[in-house]
């Protein structure tokens, strides 16, 4: 029987092997610049979307109070209505003056201390019934020999002049208070 013997390598050495690493590829210039463009793109797409999505969202707030504001203004307006009304039940004449009568104690005036001034020109035919011929000379007069005036206030109402200056004064005011 033949044994077959081990032959020794003497090529191999007793020293280790270090395993060569291959050696990257190297990609070409336009491989590169390829894939840095679609990060570019990609990077660029993201932030367009985040800036989408930010302003859509700020129309969305602002439509809200928008609306919530609309809501506000629409009870604000209905709350001044009913001021408005309360004001003009508040303000009716009869209200002031049973309130003048009842709470304050003030009584109405009588008919010989009331002094009824009519000018020609002032369009009130009633007024002018009222003192008879018409002129503040007369209803004066009457009202001042009644005792119910002092004779100082009858002379300045006696003066038509001067009424007419004062009447052209308060219509003066109003006109420029409605242009304002």
């Amino acid at each position: 029987m033949i044994i077959a013997q081990e032959k020794p390598n003497y090529a191999y050495s007793e020293c280790p092997v270090t395993e060569l690493r291959p050696k990257p590829e190297v990609k070409p210039q336009s491989e590169r610049r390829a894939r840095v463009l679609m990060m570019a793109m990609i990077l660029f797409a993201f932030v367009l979307g985040a800036m989408y999505i930010y302003f859509n969202a700020q129309v969305t707030t602002v439509g809200y109070r928008l609306e919530n504001l609309k809501r506000q203004v629409a009870a604000i307006e209905m709350e001044n209505q009913s001021l408005e009304m309360v004001i003009g039940k508040q303000d009716s004449l009869a209200r002031v003056e049973t309130l003048a009568t009842t709470k304050l104690g003030m009584v109405l005036p009588k008919k010989e201390n009331v002094l009824t001034i009519a000018l020609a020109d002032t369009g009130f035919p009633e007024a002018q019934k009222e003192v008879g011929a018409g002129t503040a000379e007369m209803a004066s007069v009457q009202v001042a020999e009644s005792g119910g005036v002092p004779e100082e206030v009858a002379e300045v109402a006696s003066e038509p002049s001067l009424l007419e200056a004062f009447l052209s004064l308060i219509s003066g005011w109003e006109q420029k208070v409605r242009t304002a």
